[in-house]
């Protein structure tokens, strides 16, 4: 939708004021994202820290601690929270600071514009589907800690 709203705002200043919205809502869960990384290893290397920082960036810490966690990994003397808290914290902030801010988003822009897209209805929808999938997944998650 990013792209798409870029496209539309070559002609359209509300279409470029809704990307550069898109745009922030995109940035605000990977700053806090990476915030947690450099707090998570803050006793580790740098080598560990970047490492961190770069999966941050790239949105691939839910996949990093859902993956030790499930792997039953112990934690270490230095790390700072258990791998479940991590993984449902990077849940939860992208649920409340990507998911559905967007959603919002283009909901209120497909009712400004009237105009109903395959695109805005296949990304609302699996945002929303996301929404839910993360809420159950935490839920029972939370069971875990």
């Amino acid at each position: 939708m990013l792209q798409n709203y870029w496209r539309r705002g070559q002609e359209d200043e509300d279409m470029m004021k809704y990307c550069k919205i898109s745009l922030a809502i995109l940035i605000v869960p990977t700053v806090i994202n990476v915030v947690i990384a450099l707090l998570e290893t803050a006793r580790e290397s740098l080598m560990k820290e970047l490492l961190a920082v770069a999966c941050a960036v790239l949105q691939l810490n839910p996949i990093v601690h859902g993956v030790a966690m499930w792997r039953g990994e112990e934690q270490g003397e230095d790390d700072v929270m258990p791998y479940v808290v991590l993984f449902m914290g990077n849940r939860m902030i992208e649920l409340l600071f990507e998911v559905l801010p967007e959603v919002t988003l283009q909901l209120y822009v497909m009712f400004k514009t009237g105009e109903i897209s395959k695109l805005a209805v296949f990304s609302i929808a699996s945002s929303l589907l996301r929404a839910a999938f993360t809420m159950a997944d935490c839920s029972v998650t939370s069971g875990s800690i």
